[in-house]
């Protein structure tokens, strides 16, 4: 068996290239593969355009227990976003802490593409980009739901006091005037298909509030929507309008009627809460038009027997605490 002299140097195979060479090939490659993609070399990196932090201009929308919501202006050829930015918990330990915040923004996410995907029959904001604590999003021009009854409640007692200046405004107007029944109407219409295709996904929200629902405008403007009529919140709505959902930080992917008949009540509790001024009529018609829309399918009948039970709880913790 021959043995090579330790003194000389094993050679180098010629198709080996050295690191530098192999640096310079990839870097060649990858330049090659931008331009044929007709990207530009000069142009914003994606860190620049989905930066791990709020930047000054940034404008914040809402603020809540767990997270902020800013609103990202248009610009770089991109229109505006949202930005979902998680809190971290001091309480928590900084590894359980970034693990739980990784979840739950991968399950947020999840939920949303859900509804991306279900051909329109739930309005979501679209899911641009995961990148926790952040979550960038489509933004949505409209009001609220609860602005949207804000506005038809005050201008249907406005009405009513320039009308009857002698009797004091009751909540009662809102169910004699014809405007503000026929908007109801169509509302709870709108929410009652939402709901409807949302569970027959296997999803539910979670946290159904009329604050968490948005009125689609059929004309966007990046003008943020306020309760006064000059900043354009709507009296009327119309059947061809769309109910959006967003905040989707509660959501869970499951059929079970229990969860389902919580989602409802859940809702119907917000109504009784924020809006006080609207009868029961208008939640039995959500129910109507989420029956109608789930069909004769058993899960529905089950949730909607389901909610009963539901109630009858609340009521006991209410009586009993």
């Amino acid at each position: 068996r021959a043995h090579r002299p330790t003194n000389q140097r094993p050679q180098r195979r010629a198709h080996q290239a050295t690191p530098i060479k192999a640096t310079i090939r990839a870097i060649t490659v990858t330049m090659s593969s931008d331009q044929a993609a007709g990207k530009d070399p000069s142009s914003p990196k994606t860190e620049d355009a989905f930066p791990s932090s709020p930047r000054p201009n940034w404008e914040i929308i809402y603020q809540g227990a767990e997270a902020k919501v800013w609103k990202i202006p248009a610009g770089g050829g991109r229109d505006a976003m949202v930005c979902k930015e998680r809190f971290s918990k001091a309480y928590r330990h900084p590894m359980l802490d970034e693990r739980l915040t990784k979840s739950r923004c991968k399950a947020e996410g999840k939920a949303l593409e859900k509804c991306w995907k279900s051909d329109g029959k739930v309005r979501a904001p679209k899911l641009i980009r995961i990148q926790s604590p952040l979550l960038f999003l489509e933004f949505l021009h409209g009001p609220t739901v609860k602005q949207f009854l804000a506005k038809a409640l005050s201008t249907t007692l406005s009405t009513a006091a320039a009308e009857n200046p002698a009797e004091d405004a009751s909540t009662d107007a809102m169910s004699t005037d014809p405007t503000a029944t026929a908007a109801t109407a169509t509302l709870a219409k709108l929410i009652g298909m939402m709901l409807g295709n949302l569970h027959d996904l296997g999803l539910i929200h979670g946290d159904l509030t009329t604050s968490n629902m948005i009125v689609l405008d059929s004309k966007p403007s990046d003008a943020a929507p306020s309760t006064t009529e000059e900043n354009g919140v709507r009296q009327m709505i119309q059947e061809s309008d769309t109910i959006a959902l967003i905040d989707f930080g509660l959501a869970k992917s499951t059929t079970s009627a229990e969860e389902q008949a919580v989602d409802l009540y859940v809702l119907e509790r917000a109504l009784l809460s924020a809006h006080p001024e609207l009868d029961g009529a208008f939640f039995a018609q959500i129910l109507d038009v989420y029956k109608t829309t789930r069909g004769q399918s058993k899960f529905a009948t089950n949730a909607l027997t389901r909610l009963e039970q539901v109630r009858q709880r609340g009521r006991k913790r209410e009586c009993f605490g």
